[in-house]
């Protein structure tokens, strides 16, 4: 079953041109549609890491340089772990 089985227009059906033309923009906004859904979930799974990633990087900036020095982190590779934290959780 084809999408012009059911047209029951006889301009659509005699012209091609007109039925091509249509069946590309048809095909056209499939795949704008999944482009647009991709994009979603991709932006949604960067905002879900990113919060992670400020929830890590708060949790460690508010340790003090002693209790970094304790667990064996230097304050400048605070934002590199919390990202790769961040990475490793979403």
């Amino acid at each position: 079953m084809s999408l012009w089985d059911d047209v029951s227009d006889p301009v659509l059906r005699k012209y091609t041109p007109i039925r091509t033309f249509l069946l590309c923009i048809y095909s056209f906004l499939g795949t704008v549609k999944e482009a647009v859904a991709m994009f979603a979930i991709s932006f949604s799974h960067f905002f879900r890491q990113w919060r992670a990633y400020d929830a890590n990087l708060c949790r460690l900036s508010r340790l003090d340089d002693r209790a970094l020095a304790a667990i064996g982190i230097n304050r400048l590779e605070i934002p590199r772990l919390a990202w790769q934290k961040a990475e490793r959780t979403v």
